[in-house]
């Protein structure tokens, strides 16, 4: 039996990665239909409020017809009235990873088969300007550690975050097993900083870490591993980037008593006050 897929969007505006992703899937998969995620749905979802720069979903697909360079078999706005027709006839969702349609998604096709990707677009890490290269104790290439890196870096790449992506994950130290994990995301949703603004906009990189929307990723690792009544005392954190002065205070009350880390730099006194903690600092290259 042919595979049919739709392809379910939010896409408050057209740029450069909805092209890629809508241009890929018409052409090298089995895609029947394109959705563009409407007001009714967004406005039942309890994500967004007000999206500054959305445009009206009927604009979107309007845009995209005319253009002429998708020729796909169905291109129509989604509603309610729509879901029927879409788990009658199509075998696979793919949709974005991200809070709003994820949310449409698993409310309204709970038992179909659906794949996730990414659509948010990212700033060049070298814009970020560093400090001072983290003062470790030692570098690892243990194959668990790779591993565990690799994962905390697919974590962080879910980030919607437009500086910098980070994830997080905590192990049990005997097992390497994880815990609980995190990556930074701006709150109350991903959207937020294109709702209100992101104040680190107009704040120089490395500086003011307090004033934003997001938790880092060490963070809401630490916290969540807190709501769920797990102890951090003794366990290790793998992070994708070095943690800031911040969270590295963070890390340090938490307990945690080994930071591996993949590239970033360390602001203030992050690595000195872990080290004075007696917390290892380990690089994974």
């Amino acid at each position: 039996m042919k595979e049919s897929i739709a392809l379910i969007l939010y896409i408050p505006v057209i740029h450069r990665r909805y092209v890629e992703i809508i241009r890929e899937w018409a052409s090298a998969h089995e895609l029947t239909c394109l959705y563009i995620v409407g007001e009714e749905m967004i406005k039942g979802s309890g994500v967004l409020t007000h999206e500054i720069r959305a445009l009206d979903p009927q604009t979107v697909l309007d845009i995209i017809v005319r253009t002429g360079w998708l020729s796909l078999d169905h291109v129509d706005i989604l509603t309610p009235q729509k879901i029927p027709a879409i788990r009658k006839y199509c075998t696979k969702i793919v949709t974005a990873r991200e809070g709003l349609t994820m949310g449409i998604v698993g409310r309204c096709f709970p038992d179909m088969p659906v794949e996730y990707i990414d659509t948010f677009l990212r700033w060049d890490t070298t814009r970020v300007a560093a400090t001072h290269q983290p003062d470790h104790h030692r570098v690892s290439t243990h194959p668990h550690h790779v591993r565990l890196m690799a994962d905390a870096k697919d974590l962080g790449n879910r980030s919607s975050d437009w500086w910098r992506r980070v994830g997080a994950i905590i192990v049990d130290p005997a097992t390497l097993s994880p815990i609980m994990s995190g990556r930074n995301e701006h709150m109350p949703s991903e959207y937020a900083p294109y709702i209100a603004g992101d104040p680190r906009d107009v704040i120089p990189a490395g500086t003011s870490p307090e004033i934003s929307t997001a938790i880092h990723a060490e963070g809401s690792a630490i916290a969540r591993a807190a709501a769920s009544g797990l102890s951090t005392r003794g366990t290790y954190i793998f992070t994708s980037t070095f943690p800031c002065a911040a969270c590295a205070r963070l890390i340090v009350r938490a307990g945690i008593s080994k930071v591996f880390y993949h590239e970033g730099h360390s602001n203030l006194d992050g690595d000195q006050l872990m080290r004075s903690a007696n917390v290892e600092i380990i690089q994974v290259p």
